[in-house]
Formats: structure tokens, C-alpha cells, sequence
């Protein structure tokens, strides 16, 4: 064999391998592509799948994953591709803008909009010219406004609920204070009426008019357990 045709091969070998792998991440992609228009969000997830799992490194392959992701409603782990898109050193402005806005578009979503405030306006430092990012940022803004005075209604009706609980507690424990006043001064009237009671018929005892005891006792004793108390 041709030392020089083999001298060539391999060192073309490669640049072959590189470029058929080259060629099937774009294949992987483009396909995706195919199936998100589609809205088979499942298939295109898979295949930037694919094609991540061939390239790695690649920022655009963790971003389109994340859009996929994100139309699954799969939220958490596209916010993270996101992340991973935009801390990448090979990631380019252009795409850098995009995975804020659409970083952006998902914390709106899960309504976090002062989050979601920022990463607007990162791509629009970076992207002055983002009409969506635009859009989506004064969106945001007046959603947070909304969100925030609802936030501020139901904290004054929860201190109105709160004070109503405090003035009913404090009506209540006025009024227990009330009952035990009066249950002091019936008990105080109790003890009074009991010990008077006993000076009467003591009294009748000690005067030798035992043939009124009874009725005496009787007297005593009925207005004694009558009493409400």
C-alpha cells in the first residue's frame, strides 16, 4: 500500500470524524427545529438531546434543549439550560440576549416578575434593539405592580382581620372580666348571705326557740340555695 496515501488518511481521518459529527449535531438540530414547529415538543426535546449529547460545549445546544424543556412546562430544568447558556464562554451576544429574555418569559410565567424584570433587562444591555424584550419588560413591570398591590390588599385585610380578632379577644376578655366581677361579688354575696344565715339561726339557738328551727332553717336554707349562683 501507498505509504503516502496512508500517511494521508490518516491524518484526514480527523477532520472526516469531526465533520460527520458536525454533521449529525446540525442533522439533530434540524430536526428538532422540525418537530418544535410542529409543537411535538417531546420529539424536538430529544432531539437537541442528541445533539447536545454529541457537542457538549455547545451553548446553542443547551438553549434550543431549554426551549423545548420550557414548552413542556418543564420549567425548573429549562431555567437551568438557560444558565448554563448564558454562563458559557463561547455563548455569543445574540444568543446571550435571547436566553435572558427567555429566561425572562419562563419567571413570568411562574410569576416571579421582579426576577424576570432583571433578566429583561439584561437583554436589553446587551440587545438595546430587543423590541420583545421591551414589551415583555413594561409587561412585567405593571404585573409586579398588580402583584404587589394585591399583595398590600391582603395584608390590610389580614390586619383588619387581625385587628377585628384583637377587638373581639379584648370584648371577651372584658366581658370574662365582667362575669368574674359579678361571679366575685355573688360569690362575696354568697359568703355574706351563708354567714348571716348562720348568725340567724345561731341566734334562734342560743334564744331557746327551738320550735322554730325548722322553719327558721327552712327559711334560711331555701333563700340560701334558691340564689342563681
Amino acid at each position: 500500500m501507498n505509504f503516502g496515501k496512508l500517511f494521508l488518511i490518516i491524518f484526514l481521518a480527523p477532520f472526516f470524524l469531526q465533520f460527520s459529527v458536525i454533521d449529525k449535531e446540525y442533522n439533530f438540530n434540524k430536526k428538532g427545529i422540525e418537530y418544535y414547529k410542529k409543537k411535538d415538543f417531546n420529539s424536538a426535546a430529544k432531539q437537541f438531546e442528541n445533539a447536545e449529547l454529541l457537542n457538549p460545549q455547545s451553548p446553542l445546544n443547551k438553549f434550543n434543549k431549554s426551549t423545548a424543556l420550557a414548552k413542556q412546562q418543564n420549567y425548573d430544568e429549562a431555567l437551568r439550560y438557560l444558565e448554563k447558556t448564558i454562563n458559557n464562554e463561547r455563548t455569543d451576544k445574540t444568543l446571550k440576549s435571547e436566553a435572558h429574555y427567555n429566561m425572562g418569559n419562563i419567571l413570568v410565567e411562574q410569576q416571579k416578575y421582579s426576577d424576570a424584570i432583571e433578566h429583561y433587562k439584561n437583554a436589553l444591555k446587551i440587545n438595546p434593539n430587543h423590541l420583545n424584550a421591551k414589551y415583555n419588560l413594561t409587561y412585567a413591570l405593571n404585573m409586579l405592580q398588580q402583584q404587589q398591590q394585591q399583595q398590600q390588599n391582603q395584608k390590610d385585610k389580614n390586619d383588619k382581620s387581625n385587628e377585628n380578632d384583637k377587638k373581639k379577644d379584648n370584648q371577651q376578655k372584658n366581658k370574662n372580666d365582667n362575669e368574674k366581677n359579678k361571679q366575685d361579688q355573688k360569690q362575696q354575696k354568697n359568703n355574706f348571705d351563708k354567714e348571716q344565715a348562720e348568725q340567724l339561726l345561731n341566734s334562734i339557738i342560743n334564744s331557746n326557740k327551738m320550735n322554730e328551727p325548722q322553719k327558721s332553717e327552712k327559711v334560711i336554707l331555701k333563700g340560701y340555695q334558691d340564689k342563681p349562683w
